[in-house]
């Protein structure tokens, strides 16, 4: 029987290589039932489902229904076995599993199926590595990038790309703007806060979003989604903004006949800028003391009256329910800044200078 490429079986076999593969790898021994000899190849049923291929010339008059054990040889496009001994781990392209047994400057060394193979120290994973020996006597699964001769080069970070980006795109598929998320603390950085949202993908709370209230990694936080997009820096990601102070209610609403003009209050330093320093009054609202509004006296930074953490009663001099914007004093009502020293004039004769008899009397003595 010859190969013909139009034949039922061909169609079949063909088609068997959209059925999912069994979980195999090189180097795995399997049994297989022939089910199709060509010119030079011989074709194995592995399962009712899966088909594997082996060159004819490794077999001693194969027969139609002859059960035969062989190694995975390769995993290309096909699966190739062989009863002669692997020559190579794979062509370029090949996914294997090695087992770490090495480190050196430059990577590590790596055993798959009895073959020395290396991984570079970039190509090992996603960050940076400072140590690559917490790799050692690990498994861990690879690409083929070349394989010549003896010299075989894997690519394990290659794989851990591409599995990021599957599941980012099955989570963002998940996430709509708006939602309300719990989510943990990840890093923290001067302008905010990233939070992981699973499988690696992470989401940026900026500064102003996060309201008062210390945060450590590690820590849950319920934040609303305010944007998913394309993000500019990085080609092929999306970046997610979220807020603390959106997933709180409208203080406004719920704290409104507390903020009136005049009003005291009391609340927290949760933030020190150049131009003034905020407080925490409620939970998802701050408002401003302007640098002009903490002290009758010219002081050059906030730091000089207040300090982070401290508690202070405030005045309140206007509250915006549109702009959710509180403009707070700390000096008291009515006070008056201090005005530079102004010169000091030069003393006047006084208009009482007495009688002439007084004057020669005080020029005697």
């Amino acid at each position: 029987m010859t190969w013909n490429e139009n034949s039922e079986f061909a169609a079949l076999f063909n088609a068997s290589s959209e059925v999912p593969r069994l979980r195999i790898k090189i180097g795995d021994k399997l049994r297989g039932k022939i089910i199709h000899i060509s010119k030079d190849t011989a074709f194995l049923a592995l399962d009712a489902k899966n088909e594997a291929m082996i060159p004819l010339a490794e077999l001693t008059n194969p027969e139609i229904g002859q059960v035969i054990e062989a190694t995975v040889d390769s995993m290309d496009d096909q699966i190739w076995l062989t009863q002669k001994g692997r020559k190579t781990a794979g062509p370029s392209g090949s996914l294997v599993e090695g087992k770490v047994v090495g480190v050196n400057a430059g990577g590590v060394e790596v055993d798959i199926s009895g073959q020395k193979a290396f991984c570079p120290i970039g190509q090992l994973d996603l960050n940076y590595i400072e140590n690559a020996n917490q790799f050692l006597g690990k498994t861990l699964s690879f690409l083929i990038t070349q394989s010549t001769g003896k010299q075989i080069t894997l690519n394990r970070k290659v794989l851990l790309q591409k599995e990021k980006a599957e599941k980012t795109r099955e989570l963002l598929a998940t996430l709509q703007v708006g939602e309300r998320v719990e989510v943990p603390v990840s890093k923290i950085a001067d302008f905010g806060v990233f939070v992981d949202l699973g499988g690696g993908v992470e989401g940026l709370i900026p500064q102003s979003e996060l309201g008062f209230g210390r945060v450590a990694v590690g820590n849950k936080l319920v934040a609303q989604i305010m944007k998913i997009e394309p993000d500019p820096k990085r080609h092929g990601q999306m970046r997610i903004s979220l807020s603390l102070k959106a997933a709180l209610p409208d203080p406004f609403e719920t704290y409104g006949a507390q903020l009136v003009s005049g009003a005291q209050i009391e609340g927290t330093i949760a933030r020190l800028e150049s131009y003034g320093a905020f407080v925490s009054l409620f939970p998802g609202l701050d408002g401003l003391i302007h640098i002009s509004e903490l002290s009758t006296k010219r002081i050059k930074h906030p730091e000089e009256i207040v300090k982070m953490g401290d508690h202070v009663t405030v005045r309140i001099l206007e509250a915006d329910p549109v702009t959710k914007r509180v403009s707070l004093s700390l000096r008291e009502p009515d006070s008056v800044p201090e005005e530079a020293p102004k010169p000091t004039p030069k003393a006047h004769a006084s208009k009482n200078l007495g009688t002439f008899g007084d004057l020669m009397s005080k020029s005697k003595s």
